[in-house]
């Protein structure tokens, strides 16, 4: 989840000297693509453009989340039935949390499983969030504003050393955090699309350390997954972090803040702090993420050249953003 991220960012900016982004989004509007026609006409351009930038990001995303792009290339097909081969949407194993994702077959570590959807896309700017989604998302994002939503992810920013859609489309060197939403009553499921469905395998029962360090032993247990920023932007995977045998569910972590949040109402400065011994559980998270980008980025780089070169022309068919 995207809170366990400011966590994460903030102790790997340290490390890196980069500029971590924050994940607590200020309130904000929630565009869909005939809002956007209407109001395009306004002189309000920076957030017209940017706007418009996510829209063709969205457009892009709804003709690449397809059997028919996974099926584009020889390598994507490969890769694409392998997924598909690998996982299966089942109730999970955890009491009253709906659906999981579970392996079909021993899945060794370092191998993607599925793509993250991306329904909506969004930015933080001038202290107000925006989010663009297509007209079939708009009932859903009316009622479930991505700015409280719980499978909201920060696709690319300055840390992830990845050119972000709106650094691609925009002429100045826009340097924002660029997020992603899903809808999750979208029909039908795609089949490789589906790391939605991936629970955390604990949770936080006390606003303490001692409750912190109790989840982070838990979730890093039972953690055999992550989600990565992978080939063109907004695109995300899961890629496995050890091995997963055949029947096992895959779980990844959400973080304490998600947990503190969703099940004790605890937000922000209310939860606890981060104590050395929390710090160094979160450490782990962060080099599993890096591990996981580096690993996936030198036993995949066929597959992201492929899908950046299709991407690529889904991108060009789409259009270019107005002036």
């Amino acid at each position: 989840m995207a809170l366990l991220l400011l966590a994460i960012l903030l102790l790997l900016s340290a490390e890196y000297n980069l500029a971590y982004v924050p994940f607590s989004l200020s309130s904000g509007r929630q565009w869909s693509s005939s809002q956007l026609a209407s109001d395009a006409t306004d002189n309000n351009n920076n957030h017209n453009v940017i706007a418009d930038c996510l829209l063709r990001g969205v457009n892009i995303m709804d003709a690449v989340m397809t059997s028919e792009f996974m099926h584009s290339s020889p390598s994507l097909k490969t890769m694409y039935s392998q997924m598909i081969k690998n996982v299966e949407i089942k109730q999970s194993s955890i009491p009253d949390a709906g659906l999981g994702l579970f392996a079909k077959k021993n899945i060794k570590a370092g191998t993607i499983v599925s793509f993250y959807p991306a329904h909506a896309l969004g930015v933080d700017n001038d202290d107000q969030c925006l989010f663009v989604q297509a007209p079939q998302d708009a009932d859903y994002f009316r009622d479930h504003p991505s700015s409280d939503s719980c499978y909201l992810h920060c696709t690319d920013q300055p840390l992830f050393r990845r050119t972000s859609l709106l650094q691609q489309q925009l002429a100045n060197d826009n340097d924002m955090p660029l997020y992603l939403d899903v809808n999750p009553h979208r029909k039908p499921i795609v089949d490789g699309w589906v790391s939605q469905f991936i629970n955390d395998g604990a949770v936080v029962q006390s606003n303490s350390e001692e409750g912190v360090l109790d989840y982070y032993e838990a979730t890093g247990r039972a953690k055999n997954c992550i989600h990565i920023p992978w080939g063109p932007s907004p695109v995300m995977a899961t890629v496995t972090t050890r091995k997963v045998k055949k029947g096992q569910e895959l779980f990844t972590s959400y973080g304490s803040t998600y947990w503190l949040g969703v099940l004790l109402g605890i937000h922000g400065t209310q939860g606890v702090g981060i104590t050395p011994p929390i710090q160094a559980k979160i450490q782990e998270t962060a080099r599993d993420l890096l591990a996981s980008m580096q690993a996936v980025s030198v036993t995949y780089d066929q597959q992201a050249q492929a899908m950046q070169q299709e991407f690529d022309k889904v991108a060009d068919a789409v259009g270019a953003v107005r002036e």
